[in-house]
């Protein structure tokens, strides 16, 4: 019985993702910006919550539970990570996010 235990203890651990480090969202989506060399869009969000515009990434490794990144109101969570890299003269430089959006759990959703 001990054994199962732990066993399932570590599996749940391995396969849900911490959301310790995740930061949660609500608010509406009042412009978007594509970023050719990371292949990722760049959502600019009116958070009700905390008042700002964030700007959050939706690329690979978010995790869109229901709509498209284009809804127009958006609810979840994002993480830290997610670049913006555009191209310049001599390669691509990048543009600060305030995170991944859907980085983790629960992900993100859309309306």
């Amino acid at each position: 019985m001990r054994k199962f235990i732990a066993t399932l203890i570590v599996f749940s651990i391995i396969t849900f993702p911490s959301t310790v480090k995740a930061e949660f969202f609500g608010g509406r989506l009042t412009g978007t910006f594509y970023c050719p060399c990371s292949n990722s869009i760049m959502l600019f969000i009116q958070d009700y919550k905390s008042g700002s515009l964030l700007k959050l990434m939706y690329g690979p490794g978010s995790n869109l539970i229901v709509g498209s990144p284009y809804g127009l109101y958006q609810l979840g969570s994002y993480s830290g990570g997610g670049i913006c890299l555009i191209p310049a003269s001599h390669g691509c430089n990048s543009i600060k996010s305030d995170g991944l959006i859907g980085g983790g759990s629960p992900g993100f959703g859309t309306s």
